[in-house]
């Protein structure tokens, strides 16, 4: 999680290898360390809901997506977090 100039939190979702995706910056053998997705489920569902974008890590690169956006990185062929948050793309 990273704080804002503005003091509110910003959610990274962190697509580097190694590291928890939830954006916690733990390193992580796989997608997510134990209990962090449904921790990024409840942060995405909240930002979701009050219109806020999060950011997106890639590599060295951070760009801020709205949620709906943000999500089509989390899907994979077993998971569809864009269903589940219930989101067209």
């Amino acid at each position: 999680m990273i704080t804002a100039a503005n003091g509110k939190a910003v959610l990274a979702v962190d697509l580097r290898p190694g590291l928890c995706t939830c954006g916690c910056g733990s390193p992580a053998a796989r997608r997510f360390n134990q209990g962090h997705d449904q921790r990024l489920k409840g942060f995405l569902r909240r930002a979701h809901e009050a219109g806020e974008p999060v950011e997106v890590l890639i590599g060295k690169t951070r760009t801020r997506f709205p949620v709906a956006e943000a999500v089509a990185f989390l899907d994979t062929p077993d998971v569809s977090w864009s269903k589940w948050l219930g989101v067209d793309r």
